[in-house]
């Protein structure tokens, strides 16, 4: 299992995510600002304020919690 240990919130709602692993990666979240579950995101000032957690990426300022589980940051791959 990775996990994470930094992630940057850019101007283009791109995140750079790091995990502990070393690797890397450029996350777009501008297509997924049009569900509820994340229209909190637009508001930059909220945008910006990241939370990392090993397991999860929260933003808790404003109204509502926004989190994004690793699990949907990398796919699943089936163990063979």
């Amino acid at each position: 299992m990775q996990y994470i240990k930094q992630a940057t919130p850019h101007h283009d709602y791109s995140l750079s995510i790091t995990f502990e692993s070393g690797s890397a990666m450029k996350y777009s979240m501008s297509q997924f600002l049009h569900q509820l579950r994340f229209a909190p995101l637009r508001d930059f000032k909220v945008w910006l304020h990241l939370e990392v957690f090993p397991t999860r990426l929260e933003w808790n300022k404003g109204a509502h919690q926004v989190t994004l589980n690793i699990e949907e940051l990398i796919p699943h791959q089936d163990k063979k």
